[in-house]
């Protein structure tokens, strides 16, 4: 089974351009796109109890990539409650508008890498 990225950005746009530079990998990796954090999480959870009751389903996320600042919750936030059904994905916090207080929150939560949309959209 293909490894699987969890991507999360309320930007629609985002997340096209995401999908657009990601499509080479296509055949290496399941990229699984939300805007709505409630719906992630949900099937997050989904996948978890799958897992739990066939111990060879292997519906993890290998790679969790989520913006920090949405409406309804905030990057950090969500990658925590993540932690707690899929302790093995690698988070990525991505932000628009970087501070030193977000960069604190994302290392005292143990996030794997933070990385800034700004360095995404000049590469895409």
């Amino acid at each position: 089974m293909k490894p699987k990225i969890l991507v999360l950005d309320d930007d629609r746009v985002f997340l096209q351009m995401i999908s657009h530079m990601l499509m080479p990998m296509e055949l290496a990796w399941n990229l699984e796109l939300y805007s709505d954090p409630s719906e992630a999480l949900k099937d997050v959870k989904k996948h978890a109890d799958n897992e739990r009751l066939d111990c060879t389903y292997q519906e993890q996320y290998s790679v969790a990539l989520v913006d920090y600042y949405m409406p309804s919750t905030n990057g950090i936030d969500f990658l925590k409650q993540l932690s707690l059904v899929s302790w093995e994905t690698v988070s990525v916090l991505i932000t628009s508008k970087p501070s030193t207080e977000v960069i604190e929150q994302a290392i005292n939560t143990a996030i794997y890498m933070h990385i800034l949309k700004s360095l995404l959209k000049k590469n895409s």
